[in-house]
């Protein structure tokens, strides 16, 4: 019923196949941030943070600041198979589990990881606008926190 109401006069959520949650979750956002909300202001406002990105030129190490509003990010996540570790089961589309199909193991990975790959430092190609060398830039992006008032 929630996805019917959601998806209402969109192409891909208004069938009952199934949808990826975070295109939803997008989809939603954006149909709640074109609606009316007065007198309590956009409530899709409370998802939205800062992210702040570094650029340094590799030649004169001048750098620039840009800073974007954002409502979501897409991160990264590590995928490290469990070499000749395997389970010999599966679980069927009833929730029973079904012995003798091998199935891949894999190392747990955290949240931490996970933000620290999205932040870190990467080389790209890059002219700088001081200097007009194009030996590439360092980009990094780290999130900006403010303060937050609580009622």
């Amino acid at each position: 019923m929630l996805k019917g109401l959601i998806g209402k006069g969109h192409e891909e959520f208004s069938t009952m196949r199934q949808q990826d949650a975070f295109e939803l979750l997008l989809h939603l956002f954006k149909i709640i941030t074109r609606s009316q909300h007065a007198p309590l202001g956009d409530p899709v406002s409370a998802f939205k943070f800062a992210m702040e990105q570094r650029l340094q030129c590799l030649s004169c190490k001048k750098v620039g600041y840009r800073t974007d509003i954002q409502d979501n990010i897409s991160v990264p996540v590590p995928v490290r198979r469990i070499k000749g570790v395997g389970a010999d089961m599966e679980i069927d589309g009833e929730g029973g589990v079904v012995v003798g199909k091998k199935q891949d193991v894999f190392e747990s990975v955290t949240i931490k990881e996970c933000l620290d790959i999205f932040t870190s430092d990467e080389f790209i190609e890059y002219t700088c606008k001081a200097c007009g060398a194009k030996e590439g830039a360092r980009k990094s992006g780290n999130f900006v926190f403010h303060a937050i008032s609580c009622h």
